[in-house]
This record gives structure tokens, sequence and C-alpha cells, in this order.
């Protein structure tokens, strides 16, 4: 049954053994999997419950910005099939499988417009930071620029904090997202998209979401 926007964030204050079990109907995630990417090896649901923890505490307050990046956290590895015999991947082809799955979680549980493409923007950018400080000294400030058209940088960096943190701990922070907040800035990115050139005389509706309630929350303390 499709739920109401209003009603998202209250089921997901249920155990998210339920969220589990839908990911298995649908085919999205499969109970027990390991994946290896470079050199990490993990269970794929095990991994996901991590980054939403740390996730969790990254959350600033604003109850839409936060409901989209704790499911961004929740479904990032939705589809995943790089399993330990595969040999190791990266995270840019976890990303790249997880779009149709995330869209079709999504969907079994709103209607709410623009959800699903908010949250596959942070899910489908994940890869970036950490590509674009590998190629630094390339020069990538006009990708930057790209990047803060699809998707807010904070939120992104909130997202890749998380994971980075569940791999590897939050000690010794994040350089990839310290760098990229700290050139975003610099380039005027940081908190608003690059004014364009050419103006025309109306802008594209952005995502709109329904009437949410602050205190929506994940709970994390009864779930498998």
């Amino acid at each position: 049954v499709l739920m109401t926007p209003e009603q998202v964030g209250e089921e997901l204050q249920v155990p998210l053994s339920s969220a589990r079990e839908l990911m298995h109907q649908i085919g999205a995630i499969k109970l027990g999997q390991r994946l290896r990417v470079r050199r990490e090896r993990f269970d794929a649901w095990q991994r996901t419950l991590a980054v939403v923890d740390a996730a969790a505490l990254r959350r600033e307050g604003a109850a839409k910005r936060d409901m989209v990046l704790m499911l961004a956290a929740l479904t990032h590895l939705l589809g995943a099939t790089l399993t330990e015999g595969t040999g190791p991947h990266d995270f840019a082809t976890l990303a790249q499988e997880a779009e149709t799955p995330l869209r079709r979680f999504l969907e079994r549980l709103t209607r709410e417009a623009g959800l699903a493409d908010a949250v596959w923007a942070l899910v489908g950018d994940l890869p970036t930071p950490d590509r674009l400080h590998a190629n630094r000294a390339a020069g990538v400030d006009t990708e930057i620029r790209r990047l803060a058209l699809r998707v807010s940088i904070p939120s992104l960096l909130r997202l890749a904090e998380a994971r980075h943190a569940a791999a590897f701990g939050a000690e010794g922070g994040y350089p990839p997202g310290e760098w990229l907040a700290e050139r975003a800035r610099a380039l005027g990115v940081h908190d608003a998209a690059p004014t364009p050139i050419l103006k025309g005389t109306s802008s594209p509706a952005g995502v709109k979401f329904g009437k949410w309630d602050s205190t929506h929350r994940f709970s994390l303390t009864n779930r498998l």
C-alpha cells in the first residue's frame, strides 16, 4: 500500500527490518550478501545500517533535507551485484546500479512528488567527492560548478562523510569532503548553485515536498 508523504517519516520509526524485507521482496538487496569494493569486503545490509547510523549524526534539523539524506543512506547500496567473487570494483559502479531499485523501493513507500529524484541526486553523485579530490591537480573547478547545479554540495558531503565514517571511522575526518567544501566556497557554489549567465523569464519548478512534521525521525534502536 502506498503511503502518504506524512506517513513516510512515521513508517521509518518502525524497525528497519521492515525496510529490509521490502527491499528483499522487490529484489533490491540480497540478505547476507557480501560485497567487495576496492580493498573493502563487507556485508551489504550491515554496511547500510552503519551508514544510516552515521548519517543520523549528521542531520541538520531541516526535515526535508534530513529525510532525503536518511533515505539516501538507506538506499545507496540497493541493486549491488559486486560480490566478493567478482573482483574489486569501485563505488561509481555501485551508484550506477542503485538507481532502478532505489526508485522502485521509494515508489512502494510514497507518492511524494520529487522525492525519488532528490534521493537519487545524492546517491548518483556519491562517488563524485572522491573522484574530484583524486583529480584535483588537473583542475576540476568547472566540474564543481556543474556538481552544484545537480545537487546540494553540503547534503552530498554529509552523505559521503557518513559512508566514509561507516567504513573507516570518524577519526581523521574526510579529506576529500573537506577539500571539496573549501573549493566550493572559494567558487561561491557551496551553499547555492551558480547563477546562470542567461536567464529566462521563468525558472523550472524545483523539487516539491509535502508537509513534513519536524519530529519525523528514523529509529535506529529496534532493528535486525
